[in-house]
């Protein structure tokens, strides 16, 4: 509830790891993080001044505060990765939005990243290092 700046409880949701896991399309990994943030978008904030490319401003706004919370994350000594693959109808349910006045557009879990993570990551992409990429 942004006018009061506190968090809304919205209902149970059964399965909450079978749910979240389907709404970021089955990408397992995000479910060992401590929060998921999800990011919605209701268009006429910015359409009634931008029309056509309201698009862009909206996105534009979400890099910067997706940015953000890379940097606040990593001066924690936290990680995070912003995820675009969301099944908006699933995410929507879980928030209760009609998916056509607001709707999810973006989700980025924090969370402590395990060391056996964080090497098994830095394996798979030594051949980035190699091959000075």
């Amino acid at each position: 509830m942004p006018l009061k700046h506190c968090i809304e409880f919205l209902s149970p949701i059964d399965k909450v790891s079978d749910v979240l896991a389907s709404s970021l399309c089955d990408q397992l990994w995000a479910l060992k993080a401590n929060v998921i943030l999800y990011f919605s978008y209701v268009p006429y904030r910015t359409e009634w001044r931008y029309g056509h490319l309201a698009h862009r401003i909206a996105l534009v706004d979400l890099g910067h505060v997706g940015e953000n919370i890379y940097l606040a994350s990593t001066s924690i000594g936290l990680g995070t990765c912003g995820i675009g693959a969301c099944v908006t109808s699933i995410c929507d349910g879980m928030f209760e939005l009609d998916g056509e006045n607001e709707f999810i557009l973006y989700s980025q879990p924090v969370g402590k990243v395990n060391p056996e993570d964080f090497a098994k990551e830095k394996s798979f992409y030594e051949f980035v290092e190699k091959e000075g990429l």
